[in-house]
């Protein structure tokens, strides 16, 4: 089993290195257009375990955004999942709750 401190690190860095396969941006541009993801905090992740041997993820985060012009900087909730199993681990999807914003 994956420790959640590992699948805390990996969705960390898959959204900030891959954010444009996650729709993060377009979520950004939305709210603020031109933001930037300065930060991502995952805040708990939960297991639930498959008979198959794949071990599916969920969890929430808080995404930090920029606003260079301006400086403007916000935070955003959100959530992910994905899965891992004896090949390796996958984030599936990732989104924003835009209705929470924080500055």
């Amino acid at each position: 089993m994956i420790n959640k401190s590992e699948v805390s690190n990996f969705v960390k860095g898959q959204l900030l290195s891959r954010t444009e396969y996650y729709d993060l941006y377009g979520q950004l541009d939305d709210l603020s257009g031109g933001a930037r993801i300065a930060d991502v905090n995952v805040i708990d992740i939960n297991y639930e375990d498959r008979i198959s041997g794949r071990t599916d993820f969920s969890g929430t985060l808080v995404v930090e955004a920029v606003k260079d012009f301006g400086v403007t900087r916000s935070s955003f909730t959100g959530a992910f999942e994905g899965y891992f199993d004896e090949t390796g681990i996958e984030l599936e999807s990732a989104s924003l709750d835009i209705s929470t914003t924080g500055g």
